[in-house]
């Protein structure tokens, strides 16, 4: 398939329906290797010396898995080296270990392993697909300069060099602008490509430890004298001189970035994103002028002005720079804010509007459709068909067709034809499933040869002078008559003559959702998804392992992500969203769920073409587990 460009953007939301619960989350591919501004000057340097794999050479803001990070690591050895591993390891007696792990036989981590720079994660596994933090990769880091140290450091002349020390998180830090280590964040690609590239320019005599942030290490006032260091040392104090020039400007620029930004996170479309991404370059663009500004400022002609009075004025010139700043960034922000409130409100008033005239003129039809039917049937009747129908239940309405309870199967073959799609409930009957264009869907439960349940969310459905749009407020649920409900609007019908005995069906439980999912796209003036039998399995996949090892969530334990799972079995995709419920027995009911929560409707009803459902019951407990997935292909 090629080499995968991806860069994530996550939204998570979840929320709890009675003791069930849904949680959903949109993973984007924006087609772009953004590298962050601070970073460019080091990974551009990384790239001109050859230390960074193709494959991580790209997407370098996205967290780097643990055996990413293996094969950064011995890239980096293999390059101070001067050799392969093969060699390297058979000059140094070293014993090359393979198949250490069951979840991976990637050589880059039997190298690290063999070298001692990894270990795994328990139970024969090393997780390779798992993202690592800051803490952990440290350990990975000092282990590769124990490495380096051992084997690389010497010189030609046997004459050995001043001992390496681990120095790259210390500079990322600087380098990125943050205050402190947060040893839980994940470590991305170019923080990691930063790390090892910093790691091998230090020496023991040039820095010093300090107790704060897990062993961070700073610059020593020794490292800046000539006096004391070899040609080698004084060579590296100048490229740490220019490090610390290239560090300083980006804290300035982050400092100035900080006072500007509002701490947004947001997950568009490439589209959005693009837009975004110039008004950023705008901002960088009027930051940088700033910065050149404060770096290139031409000294200014000494004065007898004393030294703190000189100090206090610059320090108040920065302080009114900052807070001009801060208040250009405050309006900014409250003006967005303003824009963003009144067009929500704006949307929500015309899709009240647009609801609210969509139910009127449902009811005004509906007189009409019920005349029709009863119209069609008379001329049924004329032809030579007839049925009894039990008149102690009502009908059932859809685009001017009608069924009631205890209708027989012969009526309904009758009226509605053959059905589209037969599968079995979750209480036993058959459901015969009729749609054309999704605003005519019906399910049509039999058992017997007779009708003992009736399910409808279609826009053209009626019951009792009730419809899509009908105030929650004016119908009551019974032991035969349960209403779906859209926030607080009846959004279908669901009769039941009796419960039936509990009979799991995955199948049924998937094509419910399946079908009500596009009817309700329908309403809402949309194409239905196409369904995907391979996403099917996707979905299966994931809704058996939540069963299994009892747990729910979008990552898995092992680390895997939907995306992961949906790219792993040979996708290619632009974009995918996933919803998961759990404690639903009834598919019908997990859709109603699942609407009624903001962040899974907004991804029924976004522009995804294909689509997977799957559900599973975990059969010690009986709880259920519902997995959705929504995907554009690229």
């Amino acid at each position: 398939m090629g080499k995968k460009k991806i860069m994530l953007s996550v939204l998570s939301a979840g929320i709890f329906v009675g003791s069930c619960f849904l949680a959903v989350q949109e993973f984007r591919n924006q087609k772009s290797d953004i590298l962050s501004y601070w970073a460019t000057p080091y990974i551009e340097e990384a790239s001109l010396i050859g230390i960074i794999p193709d494959e991580l050479n790209s997407n370098y803001q996205r967290p780097i898995k643990r055996e990413e990070l293996c094969h950064l690591a011995i890239f980096y050895l293999q390059f101070q080296a001067g050799t392969d591993m093969e060699t390297f390891l058979e000059k140094n007696d070293i014993k090359f270990k393979q198949n250490n792990f069951s979840d991976t036989n990637s050589k880059w981590v039997d190298y690290a392993y063999s070298l001692g720079i990894v270990s795994g994660v328990g139970d024969e596994r090393f997780a390779p697909k798992a993202n690592i933090t800051r803490l952990d990769a440290s350990t990975i880091f000092i282990n590769l300069t124990k490495v380096l140290n051992e084997y690389c450091n010497d010189t030609d002349d046997g004459v050995e060099t001043e001992k390496l020390t681990f120095t790259g998180y210390n500079n990322v830090i600087k380098i990125v602008g943050e205050s402190n280590f947060s040893p839980n964040a994940k470590l991305t690609r170019e923080e990691a490509i930063i790390a090892v590239l910093e790691s091998g320019m230090g020496t023991e005599d040039n820095f010093r430890r300090t107790d704060d942030d897990f062993g961070s290490i700073e610059f020593d006032e020794y490292y800046m004298s000539t006096e004391n260091t070899s040609p080698t040392s004084s060579m590296s104090a100048k490229s740490r001189k220019l490090n610390e020039e290239l560090i300083n400007k980006n804290q300035e620029r982050n400092e100035i970035e900080n006072i500007q930004s509002d701490g947004g996170v947001s997950t568009f479309s490439n589209e959005q994103n693009e837009q975004n991404q110039n008004e950023q370059n705008v901002e960088y663009s009027a930051q940088e002028q700033i910065t050149e500004q404060i770096i290139n400022e031409e000294p200014q002609p000494l004065t007898n002005e004393p030294a703190t009075n000189i100090q206090q004025n610059q320090a108040q010139e920065e302080q009114r720079r900052a807070e001009e700043a801060q208040r250009q960034a405050n309006a900014k922000r409250q003006e967005a804010q303003r824009q963003a409130n009144a067009k929500r409100q704006e949307e929500q008033r015309q899709a009240d509007a647009k609801r609210q005239q969509e139910a009127e003129a449902q009811r005004q039809a509906e007189a009409q459709r019920q005349a029709d039917a009863k119209k069609q049937q008379e001329q049924k009747a004329g032809q030579g068909i007839s049925f009894t129908r039990d008149t102690s239940y009502s009908d059932l309405y859809v685009n001017q067709k009608a069924v009631r309870i205890n209708d027989s199967l012969e009526y309904v073959k009758a009226v509605f034809g053959e059905p589209k799609e037969v599968v079995t409930s979750v209480h036993g009957w058959q459901w015969h499933i009729y749609y054309s264009d999704y605003s005519d869907l019906i399910f049509i439960g039999i058992e017997n040869n007779s009708v003992v349940a009736l399910m409808s969310n279609a826009s053209s459905f009626s019951y009792k002078n009730v419809s899509q749009g009908t105030n929650k407020g004016s119908v009551t649920d019974n032991a035969l008559e349960n209403y779906l409900y859209y926030e607080n609007q009846v959004e279908g019908v669901y009769l039941r003559k009796n419960f039936g005995a509990v009979v799991f069906d995955a199948n049924g439980l998937s094509s419910e959702i399946y079908h009500m999912t596009q009817a309700f796209r329908q309403r809402h003036g949309l194409a239905p998804h196409s369904r995907d039998s391979h996403l099917n399995n996707i979905a299966l996949g994931h809704s058996v392992d939540m069963a299994q090892r009892n747990f729910f969530s979008h990552v898995n334990p092992d680390g895997i992500e939907p995306l992961d799972r949906v790219m792993n079995s040979g996708y290619s995709v632009s974009k995918c969203s996933e919803n998961i419920a759990y404690g639903y027995d009834d598919g019908i009911y997990a859709f109603q769920g699942l609407i009624n929560s903001q962040s899974h409707r907004e991804a029924m009803l976004k522009d995804y073409k294909f689509t997977g459902v799957a559900s599973c019951v975990n059969s010690s407990t009986g709880v259920y587990y519902y997995t959705q997935l929504f995907v554009n292909p690229q």
